[in-house]
């Protein structure tokens, strides 16, 4: 699915518009999970939110790069495009694309944007809908994939050997970090009473 990674000069101007209208560069939740679940080496999963954010939730494995830090020459060592296929991430796609097209204009060519971020991350790998009885087995075997995804990253490993349409490389899955979120506080307010 992702290539070799590569690194060449600046683009220029038309060809990083062309590539911006370019739906390829997104990547699913689904494929980050795959890629996650195999360990793969060459990915690298870049969070571009800012500290306080990445430590109260992120993804397994992922190193945070605030957005506003990462044209510094010391975050550029870290990015290393020649080396990985990177994915940008934050709370949906909006400020990871902006990082995609600032690193692909430095010339960084295996780079994608986690599809809908950590937003479509916990609707479809957290908290996947359960389709209707009469879907397809494809829509089944997706579903059996995100519960076991689910598992996996919430430290469940060992039940995924119940789902019948789970490939056997997940069969032995073990989690890399468990991942918890955080409630939100509810703050509520007392209404006073009236005469």
């Amino acid at each position: 699915m992702l290539t070799e990674p590569k690194q060449s000069g600046p683009v220029n101007p038309q060809q990083l518009l062309l590539e911006i209208n370019d739906q390829r560069r997104f990547i699913n939740t689904d494929q980050v999970a795959d890629l996650l679940i195999n360990q793969d080496p060459a990915l690298l999963l870049v969070d571009v939110r800012d500290e306080d954010a990445y430590q109260g939730f992120s993804l397994p494995q992922s190193i945070n790069i605030p957005l506003k830090s990462l044209l510094n020459a010391e975050v550029q060592q870290q990015i290393e495009c020649d080396k990985y296929t990177i994915v940008f991430y934050s709370y949906d796609d909006i400020h990871a694309d902006q990082a995609w097209v600032l690193q692909r204009n430095q010339g960084c060519q295996d780079i994608y944007v986690l599809k809908g971020g950590l937003n479509e991350w916990t609707q479809t790998i957290i908290q996947p809908e359960e389709p209707s009885q009469t879907a397809g087995s494809e829509i089944w075997a997706l579903y059996d994939f995100r519960i076991a995804a689910r598992k996996y990253f919430t430290g469940g490993a060992s039940e995924l050997e119940a789902l019948p349409y789970l490939p056997p490389i997940y069969k032995n899955a073990q989690p890399a970090k468990s991942i918890t979120l955080k409630p939100k506080k509810v703050v509520v307010e007392e209404e006073e009473e009236g005469c």
